[in-house]
């Protein structure tokens, strides 16, 4: 059924298929439709910087409740207008997949306590506690009752 539907389908186009497949995940090159979602991105948190900066002009500002700013202190994120005005890049480094070798040493880290847990509650729920003698006096006294 897979191949039929796979073959019955239109194949992607070539820019579709950037950092999709194991061949092309190291491939850099721009897809035009990220081009496009980089260019909303940036006139948004525009507006955003623009919107806070004349709420604050006319004082109309909420001030952020203590549970917002530890959110936002758990996220690292710091949206102050200032900073989206002064560094449009922050899109890139957004949209950007590349990790530091810090973050991967974390998720290989991580993914090596996970499936450690996991062959561990494997083995332990897989081991049969009883012996066959044990398990034939268990249905002796089922049969019995």
């Amino acid at each position: 059924v897979t191949i039929i539907i796979s073959l019955l389908t239109k194949p992607l186009p070539e820019h579709m298929l950037i950092r999709t497949t194991f061949i092309t995940r190291w491939q850099t090159s721009e897809r035009p439709d990220e081009m496009a979602s980089n260019g909303d991105i940036t006139s948004e948190l525009t507006n955003m910087a623009t919107l806070r900066k004349s709420d604050e002009e006319n004082g109309d500002m909420k001030k952020p409740s203590l549970k917002n700013k530890f959110v936002d202190w758990l996220a690292n994120g710091d949206t102050s207008p200032t900073d989206i005005q002064e560094e449009p890049h922050n899109k890139e480094v957004l949209a950007s997949l590349e990790q530091t070798t810090f973050q991967k040493l974390m998720l290989y880290s991580n993914l090596i306590v996970i499936v450690s847990v996991c062959i561990c509650f494997l083995s332990f729920f897989s081991i049969n506690p009883f012996s066959p003698e044990e398990i034939e006096d268990l249905y002796a006294q089922a049969r019995e009752k």
